[in-house]
C-alpha cells in the first residue's frame, strides 16, 4: 500500500540529518552509523504510516517524535509532513526553531 503522505524537509532538517550520519561515522565508525541511519529511517517511515502519533508541543507549536538521542520536530500541512529540525535532546528547542510569526 502507498503512502498517503510525503515527507518534505526544511534545510536545515537536512543539514541536522548530515551532520547527526557525519558526527556519528567519525566518532563511533560504520558499524553504528548504519545502526542510526537505519533507526532514523524507521522513525520516518513510521511518521509516514502515523503521523499523528506524537503530540503536539504547544511550546512550538509543532509535533515531537523521539529517535534515541534526537527529537524530529515537524509539522503536517494536509498530505506533507514537514520535518523542521532534528535536535539532539540536549538542545533546547527554542534556541533551533524560529517562532512561525518571526518568518
Amino acid at each position: 500500500m502507498a503512502n498517503k503522505f510525503l515527507l518534505e524537509f526544511s534545510l536545515l532538517a537536512q543539514q541536522d540529518i548530515d551532520d547527526i550520519f557525519a558526527y556519528t561515522l567519525a566518532q563511533w565508525g560504520e558499524r553504528q552509523f548504519g545502526i542510526y541511519k537505519s533507526k532514523i529511517g524507521k522513525a520516518l517511515a513510521t511518521l509516514l504510516e502515523k503521523p499523528t502519533c506524537s503530540h503536539e508541543n504547544p511550546e512550538h507549536g509543532l509535533r515531537m517524535f523521539s529517535v534515541e538521542r534526537h527529537r524530529i520536530f515537524y509539522n503536517i500541512d494536509g498530505k506533507t509532513i514537514f520535518i523542521v529540525r532534528v535536535l539532539h535532546e540536549r538542545m533546547d528547542p527554542s534556541l533551533y526553531i524560529a517562532d512561525p510569526g518571526e518568518e
